[in-house]
């Protein structure tokens, strides 16, 4: 009988341990990857060297994963590949996440996933899309430097001339327009400068106008230029220069400062190459550097 009953109580906690295990095991171990789902939404803001990508996963909110996206100039790009190269980080749950790479080859096709890293350290992979990094010709015969990935607004990519427009042949450039006169709504952020350029023309009497210089130019066929904003300006003129597209690094911007002021790009004297937002007075000349958007 006493043998019986300690046979009995073995038996009873092994069972208990055996079901403790079991609950201990259901709570550490990671989701199974079928449930996890990793998703390449866009690919936007694309410059000749640099782009945003942006993707998804929904997980389990306890697990922290990394994420991120793998990309190259041939199709179907895999992690842990000498042709590929990657961009990645960690994300917790479901959640949204974009990065840039940094070192892209201007006017390449790039083929690229989104993937996470799984438990056993492999890669789940999303579908797969490419895209065209800019610093190519565009149909106007500047270059093409930004693209916004989709077309919104009216428009998807936005064409420099890296050749300025003068006033007259007796220098280089022109004046930005009228001093002592404040024209309202000249903003500097990306994608205002055709809105700019028309508040300008409107709001100048001075002939010798950067703004009304580019908005009556008729170049290539094409009569759709203005006066980029500083954002626009100071951006694409800094990745073209990357891409060894020779730009000149002083020109005005349709973004306005006060009634005497307006802002440009320049350089500094102790680094010439490197373009910098300033001002100057908008009776000075400087270059100037139609843009279109199509």
């Amino acid at each position: 009988m006493k043998i019986k009953n300690c046979y009995l109580l073995v038996t009873i906690l092994i069972t208990l341990f055996s079901c403790s295990s079991e609950d201990d095991n259901s709570i550490q171990n990671n989701e199974p990857e079928e449930n996890i789902i990793i998703e390449l939404n866009s690919i936007r803001d694309i410059f000749p060297t640099w782009a945003k990508f942006n993707g998804s996963i929904t997980q389990n909110t306890n697990n922290n994963r990394l994420v991120g996206f793998v990309y190259s100039t041939s199709q179907n790009p895999i992690v842990d590949n000498s042709n590929t190269n990657t961009v990645s980080d960690f994300r917790s749950g479901n959640a949204q996440f974009e990065l840039s790479p940094l070192s892209l080859l201007p006017g390449t096709t790039y083929y690229i996933k989104a993937f996470v890293q799984k438990a056993d350290n492999s890669y789940l992979y999303s579908n797969a899309l490419n895209f065209k990094t800019t610093g190519y010709f565009g149909p106007a015969g500047g270059y093409v430097a930004y693209d916004k990935g989709t077309v919104s607004d009216g428009w998807r990519y936005m064409e420099i001339h890296p050749t300025t427009l003068n006033f007259s042949n007796a220098g280089v450039g022109g004046k930005w327009g009228n001093m002592n006169n404040f024209i309202p709504a000249t903003y500097p952020d990306f994608g205002k400068g055709l809105e700019n350029t028309i508040a300008i023309v409107n709001g100048t009497t001075d002939a010798n106008c950067a703004a009304k210089l580019c908005y009556n130019l008729t170049l290539n066929g094409y009569s759709d230029w203005f006066l980029p904003s500083i954002q626009e300006l100071y951006q694409m003129s800094t990745e073209l220069r990357k891409a060894g597209v020779s730009i000149h690094y002083s020109a005005w911007s349709s973004t306005q400062v006060d009634a005497d002021f307006a802002n440009c790009t320049s350089n500094t004297l102790s680094d010439p190459s490197t373009i910098i937002i300033n001002m100057n007075s908008k009776a000075m000349p400087e270059h100037i550097l139609p843009v279109r958007r199509y």
